[in-house]
């Protein structure tokens, strides 16, 4: 409500008080057991909610680096084992030398924290962007700004987050901006599709704030 506790002690003293007359109004205040004060969320300074909004934030940026962390480490343990192709079929001593270290990798996988990050995560998504064949996001970045723009200049009305354009230029859709309708715009729709998410997303939001 809003309510500060000792604001409102002092006003329920203040109605044993007639302040026309100047003398007491009759009602007695008494505080005789105690209370509970608490501050519920939406009760709180510019400052507090930065701070929770920074805070949610970073934890859904930890969530979603730990989940890709476990994806790439999935896709490296399914590749490390396979075989190049079925014809023609591999020594059955390969094949269960094979089998047998993927039993093992999907145990550590189970068996690991998803949240841990060792110190060659970072090279490895490095590498793991170079071989999807990502392009760097420095070489496009004025073009990519340019379109950035130009896709707010064709929205004036909607209301963008950065995740949201990126999601648009991957051609991701979702309940707000699905795909029946903005896919429909082939000038941004999957328009940055080999560019890396994150990136991506941080230039979305920062001519957002540009643009404001």
């Amino acid at each position: 409500m809003a309510w500060e506790s000792p604001l409102v002690k002092r006003s329920l003293r203040q109605l044993q008080w007639d302040s026309q007359k100047g003398r007491k109004s009759g009602i007695a205040v008494e505080f005789l057991e105690f209370s509970f004060h608490f501050r519920a969320y939406g009760d709180l300074s510019c400052r507090e909610l930065d701070a929770v909004g920074e805070f949610l934030h970073g934890r859904a940026v930890s969530r979603e680096k730990a989940a890709l962390r476990q994806l790439g480490r999935c896709f490296r343990a399914f590749q490390s084992v396979a075989f190049q192709s079925c014809h023609p079929t591999a020594p059955e001593k390969e094949q269960l030398q094979r089998s047998s270290r993927l039993k093992e990798l999907l145990r550590e996988y189970f068996e690991r924290d998803g949240a841990e990050s060792d110190g060659n995560e970072e090279e490895e998504e490095e590498e793991e962007a170079k071989n999807l064949g990502m392009t760097p996001l420095k070489d496009w970045e004025e073009q990519v700004r340019a379109d950035i723009r130009h896709f707010l200049a064709a929205h004036p009305d909607e209301k963008f987050s950065g995740r949201a354009i990126a999601r648009i230029f991957h051609g991701i859709g979702s309940p707000r901006f699905p795909a029946q309708i903005y896919g429909r715009d082939r000038r941004f729709w999957r328009r940055h599709l080999l560019l890396e998410f994150q990136s991506l997303s941080r230039l979305a939001t920062e001519e957002i704030l540009a643009w404001r």
